[in-house]
């Protein structure tokens, strides 16, 4: 499941998030779904209660996002991208990635994934969108067994992303997201040749 792009920060939206938090599914959380969460603490120790229950949950903040969830949770977050992820990880005990020039995945466990694959052309409206989309589609192919897995999943599907991003732009094209879109089929494909090459 991915709750939180589009649906706004009204209050009617607290009780999906509570239903979705208390599935026993796999649950990525983006954008507005974030900002009600650092709003609300009976959310947060579901979210928090989600580990416990050994389920994957992934939280995909921007620095914005990462600065409110940090003031919602009572922490003082770090300007340093891999101890600010590592921080809300352990303060949510979900698997966080911290959005920005360089892709930042923490875990719980204390496991920390980077990814400097970062096409500057994902700045477009609606590309979060699309990665969030493609996380939660990686987790449900993959089925990782752990956080650790998630975080590999995660990274996994930042690559592809960006490539994707990549693919409009050498051709000189306006990279929108429904484009991003339409190029991950090749990006997975590239992506896969190339783990592959690297193991010959």
């Amino acid at each position: 499941w991915i709750v939180g792009p589009g649906i706004g920060t009204s209050d009617s939206n607290v009780a999906t998030i509570h239903t979705l938090l208390n599935l026993s599914s796999p649950l990525v959380i983006d954008a507005d779904a974030i900002t009600l969460i650092s709003q609300n603490s009976e959310l947060q120790h579901e979210l928090r209660n989600r580990h416990h229950r050994e389920l994957i949950t992934v939280l995909t903040p921007h620095w914005g996002e990462a600065r409110t969830l940090a003031l919602g949770l009572g922490i003082q977050l770090s300007d340093v991208a891999v101890i600010a992820a590592q921080q809300l990880s352990d303060a949510t005990s979900a698997v966080v990635y911290l959005k920005g020039s360089v892709g930042t995945v923490a875990t719980p466990q204390g496991v920390v994934v980077v990814t400097d694959r970062m096409s500057p052309h994902l700045s477009t409206a609606g590309s979060g969108d699309v990665l969030a989309g493609l996380m939660a589609s990686v987790i449900a192919h993959h089925k990782p067994a752990s956080n650790v897995d998630a975080a590999h999943c995660v990274a996994a599907a930042i690559q592809v992303h960006s490539a994707a991003a990549e693919i409009i732009a050498e051709d000189d094209e306006p990279v929108v997201a429904e484009e991003i879109e339409q190029q991950i089929p090749v990006a997975i494909a590239e992506f896969r040749e190339s783990v592959s090459s690297e193991y010959q």
